[in-house]
């Protein structure tokens, strides 16, 4: 069954994510940091771990997450993720991959939504953005080593 979601998933159209953002840019240079609209249950994760993330004002967002790491005073976009608000498995891709396409589904609510942190991200900060939302919001995230 997992594999046929996964196949789903890669077959479904690339329009379903929007624009398809180029890897080493940020996803968007607008995206801001809002608590009162994402809060993460920490600030420092490993690598493999699961992230929830919750959402006080009941954003409407989308599944689809992304995770920029912190280079001078940029944010690299290195990792899609796709969180399991809509019943499956968090996943995730390298952001270079052009063959993963995201469902456009409307998630609303408190979440939480979860996203797993993937077991090659480098120690750092990063920060971890909505990446389909009407307005994308972010919250920093420490990646240990």
């Amino acid at each position: 069954m997992r594999r046929l979601a996964a196949a789903l998933l890669v077959g479904a159209t690339l329009a379903g994510c929007g624009s398809v953002i180029p890897a080493g840019t940020p996803h968007d240079a607008t995206a801001v940091f809002r608590p009162a609209s994402m809060v993460a249950d920490r600030e420092t994760a490993a690598p493999g771990d699961v992230v929830e993330l919750g959402f006080p004002d009941q954003m409407v967002r989308g599944i689809m997450f992304v995770l920029e790491r912190e280079v001078g005073s940029t944010w690299v976009y290195r990792y899609l993720l796709i969180s399991d608000a809509n019943g499956g498995e968090p996943q995730w891709y390298p952001a270079d991959r052009d063959d993963v396409a995201v469902e456009d589904v409307g998630i609303a609510g408190p979440g939480p939504d979860r996203v797993v942190i993937p077991d090659v991200a480098e120690p750092g900060s990063w920060r971890l953005c909505t990446g389909n939302a009407g307005e994308n919001v972010c919250v920093r995230l420490e990646i240990s080593g």
